[in-house]
């Protein structure tokens, strides 16, 4: 036997049974099918032989490459047979319990192929039957009519009559066939045909293993034709779906519409339209597919957005469609029932007509034609749209990944060749950008600087402060400063809470300048601020041989390219924000990224770019973004289980100064991640809530990205290659960076009375340190011996009896505070998940063994199971200064902790967990619907700190204006009480034991309250008590 000459595909993980078959087909043909069903004689013949080899050879020569490992070391055919049978005929009580679920939920719809319904529930049949559990004649008859809809009742109810000799697989197969045939002949031509999800889910082809269609139609069976024409009469689909989706719902007909008809369409997973010249605005999408009615696959050409126009009440109105996928070989364009419903839309069906509606008002009327619900609109213009449309990589596409930078600039780098990765289209469109309008409408600008500009790097610097800026970022600042080098026109930014910091970071950039360049500045020109003019930089100035040049009183003219870049760089992230539509509070980010973008654009003064004068290179910009585009960003194996999501969605916020990676934030937390496995979505703006992505770009990490390092604290950082795996050690000190610096990277400085309020987010580098949410749950002391990381080893070690005392504890708290109430989940919802965390608490001599319950709160979804997270805590410097008034006025200061702080906030979303591990509710469909906070959770610090605030207002404090986490109080004598708040620790200030003691009773009466004495840590501080009523204060971080 010639094995190139045997067509047959190869065994792989998905085709065994099918290819069981054919091979058992093959080797009884060639009369080799003794060796693999018969004993081998003893003593063996060379005949036998001879036969078992080629047996064993024939069964190798047919498997993949992956296959080869399970029989490389079989002796005999049969030890080889047997081996592939042993690994794919897995015959555990779990296989045949999948097998059996699948069988259960198979169910067959109107508009199915009934002769591929019998052919899945056959072939899942005969795959119980190999797994050991072969099942009756009757039972698989049984769950044949089982799985038919209501349609079937009658020949249900007419074969379920007849005897049990009578009623055979065969019989019922023919009748149904029969059934099903005389349905589709009475089907009208152009009826709408249903075909819902669960039917192309459980589809699956024996020779791909792909869902949605079956192995006769497989286009990879070998011979097979890509381009072989579809079966006749068969019509093609008007609702489809993108393959990645998976949902499908198609309407059918078989005449093709006009480019001015479309069709709406409960079943189609996004708009799609099959006219090029609808389109307004357009890109390329290569790559995905469209599922048509008949199992086929259609490509998508692109993606887009464009312009209806129709009439409701003989009143013209127009409606523009986003996220249209552009699929040339539909046949009629389909208005997605979905999409209208995810923007607010009310979609309601009739018999004659189909109504779309938002906020109680009709917008558009569908009449129904055969069928189907026609959206009659006038036709597109082509010539219009031609004039409209521009591709992802033309100047406008350019000038918003390039901040918004003037196409001048542009056109001169691409012209010049003054950097690599960019190539723009030829575009007809004349565009005029909203946000540049809206973003830098200014008057006349500052007259051009007189006199030679310098003529080598670091000659002359030019420095300015801008600020303050009334939205204080999530970091704290304030202002930002800006240090520009004369000759080659670079650019470095720092951020600042205060002006008093701006001889820090010039010491810093001077300090840079010579350890990179071997050289400081010659001349350093600024305004007249009085931040410029300190003693300290003057004596640093003179130290250094610096010369110092300081503008005449109200010139800022003088110091024109420090004012001016000032200027544009407001301006650019000002229309990079409006663009992405952003919260003003992410300023900081903005400006980063404008800096960044800037430094790679040519300007007027220098002939190349001030990243290539800097750096002496040219910048390469393939890895350039949008500022604001959502992305999903890979989660490392590190960060999550195995069945949480392997991505999470964040906002693009720019380039990382301390890796080679980009820079994004979680705008419900404001949480800044750093990554290098990036998926953009290039033409989306950042999304509170869920929403489809669109077009993934993926990028090449190979690519360089031009930043060097810089200290980058309160970042979360995803790097596969060095991940922070614990929070033990002492905080990374990083070089200074050379480029941009971004606003959480600003150095500590003591407090001062204008301090912003703080949010309880560390400003230290974190190195991987869990979320503050979690701080009471694994904030404890850590011992010798490893604390158990999931139940299953709580269980198994030798400390179980008191790892289960720790957890009836815990449930029994819960229990007791009403956290959650065990229903069923209700549909359409989704659970998130818990986990236990095990400690040990070491309190001197005595070993406390702790078991807290965590929400999985990362797989929370914005908008649905949350919508606030913040929470204040106390400033020091209010902490400090209470200590300074309570020391004048002799108080008494006492330390309370509240135990299970965040299990009595209440919650106001709808939010349901799945069973805590090791709890069984005695059925799989009830979970835990929350109705108290929980660690773990999102919002459980907000929640906590407004039933706090709420119950201390009850009790006559009031929170000060100045800082919303001091509260007072006069009591009925004159005197002053006061309670500062970090989280769940509270430091009273009172005048007697007698006052203090009718404070915890009080908070007793609604919280589980411990007190804890006289103070002694706060804040990382330790508080020592030297005499009467004085206290010594002792930096501490811990």
């Amino acid at each position: 036997m010639d094995a190139s000459k045997v067509i047959m595909e190869r065994l792989n993980n998905r085709n065994y049974e099918a290819w069981k078959f054919r091979i058992e087909m093959l080797l009884i043909r060639e009369g080799l099918w003794k060796h693999i069903s018969e004993e081998m004689p003893n003593p063996m013949t060379s005949e036998w032989k001879q036969g078992d080899d080629r047996t064993r050879a024939t069964i190798a020569l047919f498997v993949e490459d992956s296959q080869y490992s399970i029989i490389r070391n079989c002796q005999t055919s049969k030890e080889t047979w047997e081996a592939l049978k042993k690994h794919h005929q897995k015959v555990s009580l779990t296989s045949r319990v999948t097998l059996l679920k699948r069988i259960c939920q198979l169910q067959f719809q109107d508009g199915d192929d009934m002769e591929q319904h019998l052919q899945e529930m056959e072939g899942l049949f005969s795959r119980l039957s190999n797994a050991d559990q072969k099942l009756d004649s009757q039972l698989m008859v049984a769950m044949v009519l089982r799985s038919l809809p209501e349609a079937y009742d009658t020949l249900t109810t007419a074969l379920e009559s007849r005897s049990d000799d009578e009623l055979t697989m065969d019989l019922v197969k023919s009748k149904l066939l029969d059934e099903s045939m005389k349905r589709r002949k009475n089907l009208p031509r152009g009826e709408s045909i249903l075909r819902v999800e669960s039917m192309k889910k459980t589809i699956i082809c024996h020779s791909c293993g792909r869902p949605g269609h079956i192995k006769r139609d497989c286009r990879q069976l070998p011979g097979k034709k890509i381009e072989e024409p579809r079966r006749k009469f068969k019509p093609k689909a008007k609702a489809a779906a993108v393959e990645e989706e998976k949902s499908f719902c198609f309407a059918v007909r078989n005449e093709r519409h006009t480019n001015a008809v479309w069709v709406v369409d409960s079943g189609a997973s996004t708009h799609m339209c099959a006219d090029r010249s609808f389109f307004k605005h357009y890109e390329q999408q290569p790559g995905l597919t469209v599922a048509l009615a008949d199992g086929s696959e259609v490509n998508v050409a692109g993606r887009g957005s464009g312009t209806i126009c129709y009439a409701v009440d003989d009143e013209e109105k127009e409606v523009t469609l986003n996220e249209v996928l552009h699929v040339p070989n539909l046949d009629t364009n389909l208005v997605s029932v979905g999409k209208l419903t995810e923007k607010g839309a009310e979609v309601t069906f009739t018999g004659e007509e189909c109504k779309i509606s938002k906020n109680g008002r009709v917008a558009a009327v569908a009449v129904r034609k055969s069928g189907l619900y026609h959206l009659e609109t006038k036709k597109h213009n082509p010539i219009v749209a031609a004039v409209m449309q521009h591709t992802e990589n033309c100047i406008h596409h350019w000038h918003r990944v390039l901040g918004h930078r003037d196409e001048e600039a542009i056109q001169k780098m691409v012209r010049d060749d003054l950097a690599t990765g960019v190539k723009i289209r030829k575009c007809n469109v004349n565009h005029d950008c909203e946000c540049c309008m809206e973003g830098k409408m200014t008057r006349l600008p500052f007259p051009k600087q007189t006199g030679a500009q310098s003529t080598r790097m670091l000659e002359l610097i030019h420095t300015d402060v801008c600020g303050p800026i009334n939205t204080v970022t999530p970091g704290g600042a304030r202002y930002f400063m800006t240090i520009i080098d004369d000759f080659t026109r670079f650019c470095v930014v720092y951020f600042l809470e205060k002006k008093s910091e701006v001889p820090d970071k010039i010491e810093e950039f001077i300090q840079m300048a010579e350890t990179r360049f071997g050289k400081r500045p010659a001349v350093i020109r600024a305004d007249n601020g009085g931040e410029y003019r300190s003693r300290r930089l003057g004596s640093f100035y003179r130290q250094k041989g610096i010369t110092a040049q300081f503008t005449a009183a109200y010139s800022p003219q003088q110091n024109g390219i420090a004012e001016r870049k000032n200027r544009s760089l407001v301006e650019m992230a000002r229309c990079m924000l409006i663009d992405a539509s952003m919260d003003y509070k992410y300023w900081a980010e903005a400006v980063n990224t404008a800096n960044y973008v800037q430094n790679m654009l040519p300007t007027r003064a220098t002939e190349k770019t001030p990243y290539e004068a800097w750096y002496t290179r040219k910048p390469d910009l393939k890895h350039m973004h949008i500022f604001g585009c959502s992305a999903f960003v890979h989660v490392p194996d590190q960060k999550r289980t195995k069945l949480e999501p392997k991505g999470m969605k964040l906002t693009f916020v720019g380039y990382s100064d301390s890796q080679k990676a980009y820079r994004l934030v979680d705008l419900a937390t404001n949480k800044i991640y750093h990554s290098r496995d990036v998926r953009f979505l290039n033409e989306s703006k950042p999304l509170m809530k869920n929403s489809r992505p669109t077009e993934l770009v993926e990028y090449d990490w190979n690519l360089e990205i031009h930043r060097d390092v810089a200290d980058e604290p309160n970042v979360e950082v995803y790097d596969e290659e060095e991940m922070p795996l614990s929070s033990e050690g002492e905080d990374d000190f990083l070089d200074c960076s050379q480029g941009t610096q971004t606003e959480d990277s600003r150095s500590e400085t003591d407090e001062d009375p204008d301090t912003p309020v703080t949010v309880r987010r560390s400003e230290r580098c974190t190195k991987g340190l869990p979320p503050v949410r979690y701080r009471e749950a694994i904030g404890m002391v850590k011992s010798n011996v490893p604390e158990p990381r999931t139940i299953k080893e709580a269980m198994g070690s030798t400390e179980q009896d008191l790892w289960k005392a720790a957890i009836k504890e815990e449930l029994q708290a819960h229990e007791e505070n009403g956290t959650w109430k065990v229903v069923p989940l209700p549909a359409g919802r989704k659970t998130i998940g818990c986990k236990w965390i095990f400690k040990r608490k070491e309190d001197e001599n005595v070993v406390r063994y702790k078991a807290r319950l965590v929400a999985q709160g990362f797989t929370q979804k914005y908008g649905t199971d949350y919508d606030e997270v913040f929470a204040p805590v106390v400033k020091q410097v209010t902490f400090k200064a209470l200590l300074s008034v309570a020391h004048q006025r002799k108080m008494l200061i006492k330390h309370i902790d509240v135990k299970t702080a965040y299990l009595n906030g209440e919650l106001q979303e709808m939010v349901f967990m799945r069973p805590p591990p090791g709890c069984d509710f005695g059925d799989s469909k009830l979970v835990c619907h929350l109705q108290k906070g929980i660690y773990g959770l999102k919002q459980a610090a907000h929640i906590w700190n407004k039933k706090l605030n709420a119950v201390l207002q009850r009790l006559g404090f009031k929170p000060s204006e100045n800082d919303s986490c001091l509260y007072s109080k006069r009591n009925s004598d004159g005197t002053m009480s006061y309670i500062a708040v970090y989280v769940d620790d509270l430091v009273v200030a009172c005048n007697s034991e007698e006052e203090y003691e009718a404070i915890v009773r009080n908070l007793n009466n609604h919280f589980k309250v411990t007190s804890l004495g006289d103070i002694r840590h706060f804040l990382g501080i330790r508080v020592t008590p030297r005499i009467k009523n004085y206290h010594s204060l002792h930096g501490k971080y811990y």
